[in-house]
Protein backbone atom coordinates (compact mmCIF):
# COMPACT_ATOMS: atom_id res chain seq x y z
CA UNK A 1 0.00 0.00 0.00
CA UNK A 2 2.66 2.11 0.87
CA UNK A 3 4.06 2.14 -2.67
CA UNK A 4 0.84 2.18 -4.16
CA UNK A 5 0.50 5.60 -2.21
CA UNK A 6 3.81 7.39 -1.86
CA UNK A 7 3.36 10.45 -0.31
CA UNK A 8 -0.33 10.14 0.29
CA UNK A 9 -0.20 6.90 3.12
CA UNK A 10 -0.90 9.15 5.76
CA UNK A 11 -4.05 10.24 4.10
CA UNK A 12 -4.90 7.08 3.77
CA UNK A 13 -3.88 6.43 7.43
CA UNK A 14 -6.04 9.07 8.29
CA UNK A 15 -8.63 8.37 6.06
CA UNK A 16 -8.88 4.58 7.90
CA UNK A 17 -9.46 6.68 11.27
CA UNK A 18 -11.82 8.82 9.93
CA UNK A 19 -14.21 5.96 8.38
CA UNK A 20 -13.84 3.96 11.80
CA UNK A 21 -15.54 7.06 13.66
CA UNK A 22 -18.53 7.39 11.00
CA UNK A 23 -21.78 6.90 12.49
CA UNK A 24 -23.62 3.63 12.82
CA UNK A 25 -20.11 2.28 11.43
CA UNK A 26 -20.08 -1.38 11.57
CA UNK A 27 -17.30 -2.94 9.49
CA UNK A 28 -14.74 -1.41 7.34
CA UNK A 29 -15.11 -4.44 5.33
CA UNK A 30 -11.93 -4.25 2.91
CA UNK A 31 -9.62 -1.66 1.11
CA UNK A 32 -8.18 -2.79 -2.34
CA UNK A 33 -7.22 -1.80 -6.01
CA UNK A 34 -10.15 -1.24 -8.51
CA UNK A 35 -10.01 -4.13 -11.25
CA UNK A 36 -10.88 -1.54 -13.79
CA UNK A 37 -8.77 1.31 -13.51
CA UNK A 38 -5.54 0.45 -11.21
CA UNK A 39 -5.07 3.90 -10.22
CA UNK A 40 -7.97 4.03 -8.16
CA UNK A 41 -8.29 2.31 -4.45
CA UNK A 42 -11.53 1.79 -2.79
CA UNK A 43 -13.27 1.65 0.92
CA UNK A 44 -15.80 -0.89 1.07
CA UNK A 45 -17.97 0.16 4.09
CA UNK A 46 -20.54 -1.73 6.53
CA UNK A 47 -23.33 0.50 8.59
CA UNK A 48 -26.18 -1.55 10.87
CA UNK A 49 -29.00 1.06 11.26
CA UNK A 50 -31.29 1.63 14.74
CA UNK A 51 -33.74 -1.34 12.39
CA UNK A 52 -30.48 -3.78 12.80
CA UNK A 53 -30.79 -3.30 8.87
CA UNK A 54 -26.88 -3.13 7.49
CA UNK A 55 -26.07 -1.07 4.58
CA UNK A 56 -23.23 -1.20 2.42
CA UNK A 57 -20.96 1.39 1.23
CA UNK A 58 -17.98 1.77 -1.54
CA UNK A 59 -15.99 4.81 -1.58
CA UNK A 60 -13.38 5.54 -4.48
CA UNK A 61 -10.07 7.44 -4.04
CA UNK A 62 -7.22 8.13 -6.23
CA UNK A 63 -4.20 7.94 -5.47
CA UNK A 64 -3.82 11.54 -3.27
CA UNK A 65 -6.75 10.16 -1.66
CA UNK A 66 -9.14 12.45 -2.74
CA UNK A 67 -12.60 11.15 -3.04
CA UNK A 68 -13.78 10.28 -6.41
CA UNK A 69 -17.75 11.09 -6.84
CA UNK A 70 -19.77 8.89 -9.27
CA UNK A 71 -19.10 5.64 -11.06
CA UNK A 72 -15.47 5.07 -10.72
CA UNK A 73 -14.57 1.56 -11.40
Amino acid sequence: MRGFFGASYDKLLEECRTTALRPNMEQLAGIDISGVKRDVVYFHTTFKLRNGREVYEKRYFNKQMELIEGDAA
